[in-house]
């Protein structure tokens, strides 16, 4: 709505309330969280797998007047290049991403946080969005935050690719479902409110 409102002049009267626009779990953790992190002087990076939410997310973040750049699968090659750079250049405090277009190739090791508004229905596509922030060059650890919420279809997604993840292990670990876990890869859940479980990742 907010979407067709922004593009039809006749739709202007709809605008939606800020407080119905993120009225979501999600959104409204992302509103206490990414202005902390800047404060702590993190560099983020937040990737979705709807571009429509990255629309909300681009509207969110700048009214919180955080700077922030936005790639997904419409953005030219030849100015992803420009984006890229100027990110690692940290003059920029959070990026937004499309899941499958901040894929192979991209090099973010400025980011030192991710956070997975949603996840994919492909746990390897979160592995390889997450993957940017851990390419050579990172000299730091790197928090990746999975945003969840509790009874909704985000939770059966989140233990379907829970499921397969563990399945994939099996397979590289000789069968072995419950093998030892190196340092830093346990999960673990923090508890925002009572409409929103939120994994957090440490790796």
């Amino acid at each position: 709505l907010n979407h067709l409102r922004c593009q039809f002049e006749v739709l202007r009267r709809y605008r939606l309330p800020d407080d119905t626009l993120y009225s979501s779990s999600k959104l409204r953790r992302l509103q206490e969280l990414l202005p902390r992190l800047v404060k702590e002087g993190h560099h983020i990076l937040v990737f979705s797998q709807w571009v429509r939410i990255l629309d909300l997310l681009e509207v969110l973040v700048a009214n919180l007047g955080l700077t922030f750049l936005r790639l997904d699968g419409s953005t030219d090659v030849a100015d992803r290049r420009d984006l890229i750079e100027t990110y690692n250049e940290g003059n920029v405090n959070v990026f937004l991403l499309s899941t499958r277009a901040g894929g192979l190739g991209i090099n973010l090791t400025r980011a030192d946080t991710v956070i997975l508004h949603d996840l994919d229905f492909n746990p390897e596509s979160d592995k390889q969005a997450i993957d940017r922030a851990h390419r050579i060059g990172q000299t730091r650890p790197v928090t990746v935050y999975k945003f969840c919420c509790e009874g909704s279809v985000d939770e059966d997604i989140f233990n379907r690719c829970h499921q397969k993840s563990k399945i994939a292990d099996a397979v590289l670990h000789g069968g072995k479902l419950d093998h030892d876990h190196e340092p830093g890869d346990e999960d673990v859940y923090e508890d925002v409110d009572a409409d929103l479980a939120a994994p957090v990742s440490v790796e």
